[in-house]
């Protein structure tokens, strides 16, 4: 474990940081942490499959970079918490619907190096790749329609399927590489500067006026939590793995107000849908928004001396 950096220290790289902040001219203007909805986040995962302007080496990688902000989305879980995870860190099971509707689908997260609460999420998706992976014991398990085979014992909740042990230590979301023969998955991880950089970029190619960040879902799901009469401020806490409420005030909750105040002062029905989608990150969305180079200015940069000058020491 990392140790405190001692307060003397720390307020003279405040000072310092500030100095170098004025010297070139930087704002300390804190960052909009503009809420995403969830049909920006739709629309985020369908640019993220059908977009031809980003490539990803591999069309499962691809899919891989929506796993990851499924599995981060819900609870804001923590970046490398999900970049590292392994397939010995989930278990699977089948369980009984308390309604009496059809079996469901769980998958457990234990990660021991995390400290964030992921506990049980409805995640097909997982168990789609397993499939694909072959990863399950039960080598009849081979195809999603043979789990409507499945059944559990009477008197019981679940049904464990527990996955090969020899797949313990390969990870779930794994980057993809060149090789003589094509891209191929490695046996690395997906960095979290990587989803980042992808995350952004899908952003931009979307129309959206402010960089998305990563951490825009865990703002999206700390202050969903706590504007859910569901949840309560300890379970918040909880879930965000914060040991009070202030790391939520001073960092995730919305600098923008998510309320209609005046609606509720003239004692009108807020218009809170309205609220929400001016102050998302989305509200300014346009496809018209140039993301990239023109032909034009790409034909230019081949001409610039400076260019030049480069190319020609190589």
């Amino acid at each position: 474990m990392g140790e405190r950096i001692a307060s003397k220290l720390g307020r003279s790289m405040r000072k310092a940081v500030g100095r170098l902040a004025k010297k070139h001219g930087l704002t300390d203007q804190a960052r909009a942490n503009r809420i995403m909805t969830i049909d920006q986040l739709k629309q985020h995962i369908e640019e993220t499959l059908s977009t031809t302007r980003k490539m990803f080496g591999l069309g499962e990688v691809r899919i891989l970079a929506v796993l990851f902000v499924l599995l981060v989305a819900p609870a804001g879980a923590r970046r490398r918490a999900i970049t590292r995870l392994r397939f010995r860190d989930i278990r699977v099971v089948l369980a009984r619907d308390p309604e009496g509707g059809p079996h469901k689908l769980l998958i457990r997260f234990t990660p021991k190096f995390t400290k964030e609460y992921l506990g049980a999420k409805a995640h097909p998706h997982v168990f789609l790749l397993g499939i694909r992976h072959q990863t399950f014991r039960a080598t009849s398990l081979t195809t999603p329609d043979q789990l409507k085979k499945l059944d559990i014992c009477p008197g019981e909740l679940e049904l464990p399927l527990p996955l090969r042990e020899d797949l313990d230590d390969t990870y779930i979301l794994r980057r993809a590489v060149l090789t003589t023969t094509g891209y191929v998955l490695s046996n690395d991880p997906i960095s979290e500067a990587m989803m980042g950089a992808w995350f952004k970029r899908i952003g931009e190619l979307l129309g959206l006026e402010y960089s998305t960040i990563l951490y825009s879902l865990r703002y999206n799901a700390a202050n969903g939590f706590d504007q859910s009469a569901d949840v309560s401020e300890a379970l918040r806490n909880l879930v965000l793995g914060h040991a009070s409420s202030e790391p939520f005030r001073h960092h995730y909750l919305g600098r923008e107000i998510g309320a209609d105040l005046w609606g509720i002062r003239r004692g009108q029905k807020p218009q809170q849908a309205l609220i929400k989608q001016s102050d998302s990150v989305g509200h300014s969305i346009s496809k018209r928004r140039l993301t990239d180079l023109t032909q034009e200015q790409s034909a230019s940069i081949a001409t610039h001396p400076t260019i030049r000058r480069l190319t020609m020491a190589l």
